[in-house]
């Protein structure tokens, strides 16, 4: 992976000064992330998901909980790519605007796992099942998320640039995800 892709310290005071959070709560979330990053290496998005499902299935104790991602045309004008539900201890419900180019998507798609890598934080650290009201950082945190995601499988992609995945630097990255904070 080209050093284009790392994040360092420079990128994580960025980070926080572009979403307007803390710089502690994006170290802590960098270093959090970071112990997932060695069982994301060398897998597709969908693994990603699938880890995230594991981990949160250890977080709360359930064995049944799963992530779905399903096709849907979002046609309300101003909207996200993506949205996602949480049917408590239940599943994870992400849907996607499948009109969108496959980037955009992934984008999205990444953000909403912020949302569900939250929650079980939330839960691992107060044994509540839902948060009963987010606060304002939950966005910006989970496009955050999102944002080392997608930096961490860019390198993936750096020989498949004509797959429409692939992101020509981090910079590029991090425009995108504060998009959906906007």
């Amino acid at each position: 992976m080209s050093d284009e892709f790392f994040i360092t310290e420079e990128r994580i005071v960025l980070i926080a000064k572009s979403f307007g959070v803390r710089e502690d709560d994006v170290k802590k979330l960098y270093h959090e992330f970071s112990t997932l990053e060695s069982q994301i290496k060398d897998h597709y998005l969908a693994h990603i998901s699938r880890i995230l499902e594991v981990y949160f299935k250890s977080k709360t104790g359930n064995r049944e909980f799963y992530i779905e991602c399903k096709p849907f045309r979002i046609n309300a004008s101003g909207q996200r790519g993506a949205i996602s539900f949480y049917t408590r201890f239940h599943k994870f419900s992400i849907f996607y605007d499948s009109t969108l180019p496959e980037k955009e998507r992934r984008i999205n798609i990444a953000h909403e796992l912020g949302h569900l890598y939250l929650l079980a934080r939330y839960y691992a650290e107060t044994g509540k099942d839902h948060k009963p009201k987010f606060d304002q950082t939950t966005d910006p945190l989970s496009s955050i998320f999102g944002l080392f995601i997608i930096t961490d499988k860019n390198h993936f992609y750096e020989t498949l640039a004509t797959s429409g995945r692939y992101h020509d630097n981090w910079q590029s990255i991090l425009d995108d995800f504060k998009k959906l904070c906007s």
